[in-house]
């Protein structure tokens, strides 16, 4: 199993289909038997750090921490010119590096913060560095052994699922019109 986020506002104007709609049909994963899907609580999938101190601060605050060093590697690949702000899927970045996102983010958080005087004086002082989380998302564990005819099977069973609850639905009004006709 490994751990994924999707953005709910993407996932919504893709599928065309309301956040509810979208969560239902992940609830129907979970509930599949082979259990290929676990929906988590949702979290916030994007993670941007800028730093006042500008391109240096960034490269010294990505030498110092595991998953800013690894969102740097991944921007590098796109971008050339230095910048002081760094945008990354942080569930994303945190999967690839074998991580619980959850603490991931927690450790991001304590960039904000400079503990050098922590000791001496008692007190924290800003960083310089601003940590912020974004892009509601479903939270998922999926299984990472997915092959193309799993995929197919898992559609098909999506697809039997909601057609079942949709009879169950239909069922169940036609008892209520019932109810109200005597």
């Amino acid at each position: 199993m490994y751990e994924i986020a999707i953005p709910i506002d993407a996932a919504v104007e893709e599928l065309d289909l309301k956040e509810e709609n979208i969560l239902t049909l992940l609830c129907f994963l979970e509930f599949h038997p082979r259990k290929v899907v676990r929906v988590l609580n949702k979290v916030y999938a994007t993670c941007t750090i800028k730093c006042y101190g500008g391109p240096q601060q960034l490269r010294s605050v990505a030498s110092k921490n595991a998953a800013v060093a690894a969102a740097v590697a991944l921007q590098e690949k796109r971008e050339q010119e230095p910048v002081n702000t760094l945008s990354f899927p942080v569930v994303d970045v945190a999967a690839r590096m074998g991580w619980d996102s959850k603490l991931v983010k927690r450790d991001l958080k304590t960039l904000e913060y400079d503990n050098t005087m922590l000791h001496a004086t008692g007190h924290s002082r800003k960083s310089g560095v601003i940590v912020e989380f974004s892009d509601l998302a479903f939270h998922l564990n999926v299984s990472a052994t997915l092959t193309e005819e799993d995929c197919d099977h898992l559609l098909d069973y999506l697809y039997e699922r909601v057609r079942k609850q949709e009879k169950m639905d239909i069922a169940r009004l036609k008892k209520v019109q019932e109810a109200f006709q005597r």
